[in-house]
C-alpha cells in the first residue's frame, strides 16, 4: 500500500507545462508546485522528453506512470494514451484552466481516455454547473489557486510616498484596472464609464496597468479579428475629454504592480472574457488591500465576495451576446470613491479574506484531501467518461474544423453557446430580467453602442458585431429609441414609455429591445444617479467594423 493511499505522502506526477506566456499562468503553477512538494514526493517526466523520438518518448510516460500514485496537472494526451496501453489506473487529476467556459475542447479531445475515476479540477463554482452541463459522470472539484503571496498592504507612510511619486494628492482618487488591454477584457466600456466617473468625482484617475492590445486569436471563435488594438485603445484615450487623468504604464513586474495596486482607491474589472475563471488580478488587488468593483462574470463571482471586499456588477447572457450593466459599474465606483468609510471597511477586510481562501496553505489543504481521496478510490470500479447530449451537440454544430466561426455560424450554434456561458452570469439585486415587465421607474441604459439602420441594427460589440434584423412593427419606435439612446444612454422609463394605450408602441418596441439584448434595465436606487448625468459616451461606437471574405487569399490595409 502506498503512502498515498494510508492519506500520507504520495508520489505525485507534475505535469504543469512551461513557458506560460502570462506572468498570472506562471505564478498559479508555481503555487501548485510548492503546494504539491509541501507534502508529497513529486514525479517528473525527464527532462529530455521533448527532444526523445516517439517510441522513447512512449517508454518514457509508461514509466513515469507506473512511477505515480496519482497525476496532477494538465491534460496530456500522450500520457493518456500511455495509461490506456499498459493498463494503468492511476488517477488523472486535471487543471482545465477555462477550457469548459469556452466549449471544453481540450476536455473532447481527451474523452476516449478519461474516467469517472479522475477528476476535473476547476476554480470557481460557476465552472462545477457548465462541468454539470457538459459531462454525465465527471469528478469535479474547485481549487483555489494562490499566486498572491508577493502582493501585501503597505504602510500608510508608504502608501502615501508612492501615491507621492505618481503625483496623486491625498483628495485624488485613483481607480486601477491590471491585466492585458484587450477588448475580451472590455476596456473599452471602462474607459467610457471612467469618463462619467470622473465628471461625478473630479479628482479621479485611471490606470490601465498591463501590456496594450495584444494582438491574439480569442476572438476568432466570435468571427472577429482585431487588426491594431493598440491603435484603437490609443485612439478612444485621446478623444476622451479626461485623457489626461487616463495613465498607461504597460506591463509592471511585481513589486511595482504592488506598489500600484497599494496606491489605488479602487480595482475595477468589466471583463467578459469567455475564459475568466478566477480572476488572478482581482485577488491580487485585494491582497494589498484594495477592494474591486468587477463584473458578476465567471471565477469573479468566487473572488469578489459582494459587499465584503468589493462589489459586483450585472451580467446577463442575451440573443445578441453577454452584456454587463456599465450603469450599475458607474453608481458603484462613485459611491465607492465619494464614500471614504466604505472604502475603508472593505479595504480593511480584503486582505484577510484573500489570506482564508486563496492562500498557499488553503491551496495545500484543498490538493492533499483531493490527492489522498483520489489515490485511496483509485482501487474501485470506473467507467468512461460520457458526454451529456447537451455536448455532443455543441461539439457537433459548433465543431471548430467547420467553415464559419464556431459560435456566429448558426442561429442553434449562437443558442448552444447562450446556455453555455449562462452559469458564467448572474445579476444583482438591481438587476431587472427580461421577463418582468416595463415599470415607469425603472432606468433603461444600452447594452452596448448601437449602429443603427432602416431594417436591422448592428451592436457594437466585439462578440457580437452582426446585424440584428428588427421587426417590421418595431422599425418606427427603435429608431425613435435609438435616437433617444444616443443622447441618453440611460433614462427613466416613465420618461419615455408611459404604459399607457398611446404609447404602447413604443412599450412594446423597448420590450423588443430587452429581449433582444440592445438594453438592460436597472431597479431604482434612491442613492443612485441621475440617469441625466451619462453622456454620450457611453453610445459611441469604439469600433470600426469591416466584413471581410474569409476565402479571400489575401487583404491590403492602408
Amino acid at each position: 500500500m502506498s503512502g498515498g493511499e494510508k492519506g500520507g505522502p504520495a508520489r505525485v506526477g507534475v505535469v504543469l507545462g512551461s513557458g506560460f506566456p502570462l506572468a498570472s499562468l506562471a505564478r498559479i503553477n508555481r503555487g501548485i508546485f510548492l503546494a504539491l512538494s509541501a507534502g508529497h514526493e513529486l514525479v517528473h517526466l525527464p527532462a529530455e522528453y521533448p527532444y526523445a523520438s516517439p517510441e522513447e518518448q512512449r517508454a518514457m510516460a509508461e514509466a513515469f506512470l507506473r512511477r505515480c500514485d496519482v497525476v496532477v496537472g494538465l491534460l496530456n494526451l500522450p500520457l493518456l494514451a500511455a495509461r490506456a496501453r499498459i493498463g494503468s489506473r492511476v488517477p488523472y487529476l486535471y487543471f482545465t484552466h477555462g477550457d469548459l467556459s469556452a466549449g471544453a475542447w481540450d476536455v473532447r479531445g481527451a474523452l476516449p481516455y478519461l474516467t469517472s475515476a479522475d477528476v476535473m479540477l476547476v476554480n470557481c463554482a460557476p465552472e462545477v454547473e457548465i462541468a454539470r452541463l457538459l459531462l454525465v459522470n465527471a469528478g469535479v472539484r474547485v481549487v483555489p489557486f494562490t499566486g498572491a503571496e508577493e502582493f501585501y498592504p503597505l504602510g500608510d507612510d508608504e502608501r502615501r510616498a508612492v501615491r507621492r511619486r505618481f503625483r496623486w494628492g491625498d483628495e485624488d482618487r485613483v481607480v486601477l484596472f491590471s491585466g492585458r488591454v484587450i477588448p475580451e477584457k472590455n476596456v473599452q466600456t471602462l474607459l467610457a464609464v471612467f469618463e462619467v466617473v470622473r465628471e461625478q468625482v473630479p479628482g479621479a484617475h485611471l490606470v490601465l496597468a498591463g501590456p496594450m492590445g495584444t494582438e491574439e486569436k480569442g476572438l476568432e471563435r466570435f468571427g472577429v479579428r482585431p487588426v491594431s488594438l493598440s491603435a484603437t485603445y490609443s485612439r478612444l484615450i485621446a478623444r476622451m475629454d479626461a485623457a489626461d487623468r487616463v495613465h498607461t504604464p504597460g506591463s509592471m513586474d511585481t513589486r511595482r504592480l504592488r506598489e500600484l495596486y497599494n496606491a489605488a482607491d479602487l480595482a475595477v474589472s468589466l471583463t467578459l472574457n469567455p475564459d475568466e475563471n478566477f480572476g488572478m488580478a482581482q485577488v491580487e488587488a485585494m491582497a494589498c488591500g484594495t477592494p474591486v468593483v468587477g463584473t458578476a462574470w465567471g471565477g469573479l463571482m468566487d473572488t469578489i465576495d459582494d459587499g465584503v471586499t468589493g462589489c459586483r456588477v450585472s451580467t446577463v447572457s442575451t440573443p445578441t451576446g453577454v452584456k454587463c450593466s456599465w450603469w450599475e459599474a458607474i453608481n458603484q465606483i462613485v459611491r465607492l470613491l465619494r464614500d471614504d468609510g466604505a472604502r475603508r471597511e472593505l479595504r480593511e477586510r480584503c486582505p484577510g479574506a484573500v489570506a482564508a481562501r486563496y492562500s498557499l496553505a488553503a491551496l495545500e489543504g484543498a490538493l492533499h484531501e483531493i490527492v489522498a481521496t483520489s489515490v485511496r478510490a483509485a482501487a474501485a470500479p470506473a467507467e468512461p467518461l460520457r458526454a451529456t447530449a447537451f455536448a455532443e451537440e455543441l461539439w457537433s454544430v459548433c465543431e471548430p474544423r467547420l467553415p464559419g466561426p464556431a459560435y456566429r455560424r448558426s442561429p442553434r450554434a449562437e443558442a448552444l453557446y447562450a446556455a453555455l456561458v449562462t452559469p458564467f452570469t448572474a445579476g444583482s439585486a438591481w438587476h431587472v430580467p427580461a421577463g418582468e415587465p416595463l415599470a415607469p421607474d425603472q432606468v433603461v441604459s444600452l447594452a452596448t453602442p448601437v449602429h443603427p439602420g432602416a431594417e436591422s441594427v448592428r451592436p457594437d460589440d466585439v462578440f457580437y458585431p452582426y446585424d440584428v434584423p428588427v421587426p417590421e412593427e418595431h422599425r418606427g419606435a427603435v429608431e425613435v429609441l435609438l435616437e433617444v439612446l444616443r443622447e441618453s444612454p440611460a433614462f427613466v422609463a416613465g420618461e419615455i414609455a408611459d404604459p399607457g394605450p398611446e404609447s404602447a408602441p413604443v412599450a412594446e418596441a423597448l420590450m423588443w429591445m430587452v429581449r433582444a439584448g440592445l438594453v438592460l434595465r436597472t431597479r431604482p436606487d434612491a442613492s443612485w444617479l441621475d440617469p441625466a448625468v451619462v453622456g454620450r459616451q457611453l453610445s459611441e461606437p469604439a469600433f470600426t467594423v469591416q466584413r471581410v471574405d474569409p476565402a479571400a487569399d489575401l487583404m491590403v490595409s492602408r
